[in-house]
């Protein structure tokens, strides 16, 4: 029940308030009551009024004076004052002060219970909107884990970067403060779980989640780091070391993959295999560590290179350099749509990583570059829950490869490509059929003339079919409209020309068949959230 205070010097006026009106059945009662403004201060500490009935004019402190000091600890009572004063100055300080009402006398009951009903009201509604965000705060308190370790999941799986301050708020929020720019990946295995949990989804969830235990105490050692239980039935963490200088962060990761073993044969009696990606700088390259430390753990068999767990800093840093990222990303966009030209662009990410001088004839390369798509492409799998006895068998032989010296060229590009068509047809197989020849057109078309000003109907008029029936087949086949489609291929190809070019903002809206510069920067920060300055 909510509590109400009446002030006055006035007894009668006091008492006819406080006797003349049914608290009760308003949801309401009378706290307590003062005849002058010191007086009220006191029993307003002491009760915590929500409705107060202050007459202005009151010896010792005057109703103003009261309102003034009140509102230091009572900031969200409602204050009706009741004046004989129709001076515009008294009402327009009172209002400066908060009070909600500013009733001249005489009141006539019917106005003062008006008042009072209408404070009443809106204190209800102020209550219930604070419980209703106090809820979502504690929603948001008991989701923070498990949003962390979503974010930490993004981060691992994506070289797609928010803007700097985008990520600055985002880590605000989230109550993460790395101790440094310095970043690596790890991915965690145990290799008896299914023996060890016999089957058993709880029990494999039980050391799932007793292994993550073990390895976030470890990995924060020192640092900071967050592991995430997959779909896969790994784990996967990132790590923010601190900022010291030198090269002793790849002996740290050494050291916390060995703890990490030890610990849980130790305390679990599991066998794990643990590795790491190289360190890197800045959240632009997680996932390049990431794709080192998944690419490791698969090939079994634990791989030192400069006496270091996963690829050598050095190895890994050329290749994560001339890598084709945008190709990778071209051929899961192809695996996705089930389109049979993957396998040609597996093949031409192979090529123009040979083309490249710095790697050229150096066979290690690219058969780290093979497990690298293979991986990637095994994830796709295994997200998707597809797991088939030939396509393992071929990722193997793919793995196989980065592990053998010499290595055999046209072997590792061999054994890619049948992955990668293999992969395609157990995909194809469980989600079911390709897109219609028409959708490919369409993409075909887009793909080839996203750098001009084209219109739907271009793009109707060039496989000859009805406009409005082509907007609803795509739709249908693709889930997305003609124009969402177009645009996502225009951004990807923006994207990578400001990463990878000096080229200005205006040169690269052209380039993508933006002729306006202005709304291609508007559509450019709709899409990832940052401008074309700030991305590059």
């Amino acid at each position: 029940m909510l509590k109400v205070m009446v002030v006055d010097d006035e007894e009668n006026i006091r008492l006819g308030i406080v006797e003349g009106i049914d608290w009760e059945s308003y949801g309401l009662e009378v706290a307590c009551q003062a005849a002058n403004g010191r007086e009220a201060l006191i029993e307003a500490q002491r009760h915590r009024p929500d409705i107060i009935l202050l007459d202005i004019n009151m010896p010792f402190v005057n109703g103003l004076e009261f309102t003034k000091q009140a509102r230091q600890f009572l900031p969200d009572s409602f204050i009706i004052i009741l004046s004989g004063y129709s001076d515009f100055e008294y009402a327009k300080e009172s209002i400066k002060y908060g009070v909600s009402e500013y009733l001249l006398k005489p009141i006539s009951p019917v106005e003062l219970m008006e008042a009072i009903v209408k404070a009443r009201d809106k204190l209800t509604e102020n209550h219930h909107k604070e419980q209703y965000l106090n809820s979502l705060k504690q929603q948001f308190r008991e989701s923070l884990p498990a949003l962390r370790e979503k974010w930490v999941y993004d981060l691992l799986h994506s070289s797609y970067l928010e803007s700097e301050t985008g990520m600055k708020d985002k880590l605000g929020w989230l109550g993460i403060d790395f101790p440094s720019d310095k970043f690596a990946a790890c991915v965690i295995r145990i290799e008896d779980l299914a023996e060890r949990s016999s089957g058993n989804e709880e029990g494999k969830h039980l050391f799932l989640y007793a292994v993550k235990n073990i390895c976030d105490e470890i990995l924060s050692r020192n640092a900071w780091g967050l592991s995430v239980v997959t779909n896969e039935g790994l784990l996967e963490a990132l790590i923010s070391l601190d900022g010291r200088e030198g090269g002793l962060f790849q002996e740290d990761l050494d050291r916390k993959a060995e703890i990490m073993e030890k610990s849980i044969a130790e305390f679990l009696g599991l066998m794990v295999t643990v590795r790491f990606g190289s360190v890197y700088s800045g959240y632009g390259q997680i996932a390049y560590s990431y794709r080192e430390a998944y690419g490791s753990v698969q090939r079994k068999k634990p791989e030192k290179v400069s006496g270091k767990i996963g690829w050598g800093s050095e190895s890994a840093s050329v290749l994560a350099l001339v890598y084709p990222f945008d190709k990778e990303q071209e051929l899961i966009r192809h695996l996705k749509a089930m389109n049979e030209k993957a396998v040609s662009v597996a093949a031409d990410l192979l090529d123009e990583l040979e083309a490249n001088e710095l790697v050229a004839g150096e066979t290690g390369y690219l058969a780290e570059a093979a497990n690298q798509v293979a991986g990637t492409v095994y994830k796709l799998l295994a997200d998707n829950g597809i797991h088939a006895e030939e396509v393992e068998r071929l990722y193997e032989l793919v793995c196989a490869a980065s592990v053998l010296t010499p290595a055999d060229p046209s072997e590792i590009r061999a054994n890619l490509l049948r992955y990668v068509s293999a992969g395609l047809k157990v995909i194809i197989k469980t989600k079911g059929k390709p897109y219609r020849v028409e959708i490919e057109q369409v993409k075909k078309y887009i793909e080839d003339h996203y750098n001009q000003e084209i219109s739907l109907k271009d793009i109707s008029s060039s496989i000859f079919m009805n406009l409005n029936y082509l907007c609803t087949l795509f739709k249908n086949e693709v889930g997305e409209t003609i124009n969402n489609y177009m645009t996502r291929v225009r951004m990807e190809k923006a994207m990578e020309l400001l990463r990878t070019t000096d080229l200005k903002v205006f040169e690269v809206a052209e380039r993508v068949g933006y002729p306006n510069t202005n709304y291609f920067s508007y559509a450019f920060k709709k899409y990832t959230g940052a401008a074309p300055n700030d991305y590059r």
